[in-house]
């Protein structure tokens, strides 16, 4: 009996065993099933709405203001290149004109002080310009010397009176007489 008891007591422990291995094996299960349902459920079904991102009329308007800034800026950059004055050999080439001189721009924008300032200024970039301006107009090899020097432009704001001033105060130098006429009728600058 002894023996039938020890045969029970294995049979009752391979059972247990085999018991908490399927009981583990079911929890496995369960876990993994779990896992591959979904925590959700279906409240209402979806209405259809309306595009909120990205905004397509919003974009196109900021494409249009980008764009038409960008154009002026080209257009000014262009004015700007355009309306620099060329060097004396590319307006040479162009004209087939030579270039008698080539003056500075005027620290100042009125003219009643531009006569002062070429006087008291006489080592200035724009009074050294001027003689030599005045030197090439001069030259020994012109036939006759100038009576009459003309100063005209197609556009304003060339410096027409600034060379027109500063010419005839260096002629003025050499003790020249000279007669500084304004011709323009619609905006009077010497004053």
């Amino acid at each position: 009996m002894t023996a039938e008891l020890r045969q029970f007591e294995r049979d009752a422990r391979v059972t247990g065993l085999l018991h908490e291995t399927f009981i583990s094996r079911l929890e496995e299960a369960a876990v993994q099933q779990g896992a591959q349902t979904p925590d959700s459920r279906i409240i209402s079904t979806a209405t259809p709405g309306k595009q909120v991102a990205p905004r397509s009329g919003l974009i196109m308007f900021l494409g249009v203001i980008a764009g038409a800034a960008l154009g002026l800026g080209i257009i000014r950059v262009q004015q700007i290149r355009q309306s620099a004055v060329p060097a004396g050999a590319d307006l040479e080439m162009a004209t087939s004109v030579p270039v008698l001189g080539h003056l500075r721009l005027a620290p100042t924008r009125q003219h009643s002080r531009l006569v002062g300032y070429l006087s008291t200024n006489s080592t200035s970039p724009l009074s050294e310009a001027a003689r030599n301006l005045r030197t090439s107009v001069l030259s020994p090899n012109s036939d006759a010397q100038p009576q009459v020097i003309l100063c005209t432009s197609s556009v304003p704001d060339e410096g027409k009176i600034t060379m027109s001033i500063a010419l005839a105060q260096s002629l003025a130098g050499l003790g020249r007489s000279v007669l500084l006429v304004e011709a323009d009728i619609r905006s009077l600058s010497f004053r």
